[in-house]
């Protein structure tokens, strides 16, 4: 099942802080035509039902992660809406002040699907995770940033980022899309910044590579499945939240058995 997936992949990545996980999961109630009619005759009993139906589900799973999981760091919180997808991780986003959004992506799929691809568009409080089903539960070693580096990354973002991932003894990398030869001077201080920053946590060595391609970057990461790749993506802008226009890594779409971040600078 995703959700006890997910929770144990969470659990060992973040074995030593303190958590609180979310764990969300919506409902609703759907009919059309006669049936409206019926369902404004309905009882308590029949509104309660999908609410109860989710609570357990959640409470069973948190029972059963607890058991092959006993971390007496990490504490964990249903919520159960009657709601949208993306309608309900923006209100508890905001709500609990979240610092990560974990989505689980299913492994059928070529392209991101709607609620995913919403919550990528137009998400932009706190950096998003996907996890895909087809990705092993080893540990990673290595946390590698993707950008064009165009524009900076933003202290307070690069701050963010290592509070989030930097106490795990990880390797940093940096992948630079773009020929070296058309790399501008601009382009090469800010990965020069971000290199000059990652090389006082990192346990080895900070390593440049140039990609030159989309489709470079999806063979990058299904080479290196012990790695985490992290996407500096543009915050969300109008033309996106009312989508016109897509994120970069919408476009990319998803990497096989490797899970990616995204943080918005």
């Amino acid at each position: 099942m995703e959700i006890e997936f997910v929770l144990g992949y969470l659990s060992n990545l973040f074995e030593n802080q303190y958590c609180k996980f979310y764990i969300l999961d919506t409902f609703s109630y759907r009919m059309s035509g006669l049936e409206t009619l019926r369902f404004l005759q309905e009882d308590d009993s029949f509104f309660e039902k999908p609410r109860k139906t989710s609570e357990d589900k959640l409470r069973s799973v948190i029972l059963e992660h607890r058991l092959e999981h006993s971390n007496v760091k990490h504490t964990f919180h249903p919520i159960t809406e009657c709601s949208n997808i993306l309608g309900a991780v923006q209100r508890n986003v905001m709500e609990f002040e979240m610092d990560l959004i974990v989505l689980f992506m299913n492994s059928a799929n070529r392209a991101y699907d709607h609620q995913i691809s919403s919550i990528l568009n137009k998400i932009r409080r706190c950096p998003i995770m996907v996890i895909p089903e087809t990705m092993s539960l080893s540990r990673r070693n290595k946390f590698v940033f993707v950008s064009d580096f165009m524009n900076p990354v933003p202290q307070e973002e690069l701050d963010y980022m290592l509070f989030l991932f930097g106490y795990m003894k990880l390797e940093f990398k940096i992948l630079q899309i773009g020929q070296p030869c058309q790399i501008s001077l601009h382009q090469e201080i800010n990965h020069k910044t971000l290199h000059s920053k990652l090389s006082t946590i990192s346990q080895s060595m900070v390593s440049i590579r140039n990609i030159n391609s989309l489709d470079k970057i999806k063979e990058y990461g299904s080479g290196h499945t012990k790695s985490i790749l992290c996407f500096l993506d543009e915050k969300p802008s109008v033309l996106r939240r009312l989508g016109v226009t897509k994120s970069f890594v919408n476009r990319l779409g998803p990497i096989d058995r490797i899970p990616i971040v995204t943080f918005h600078v």
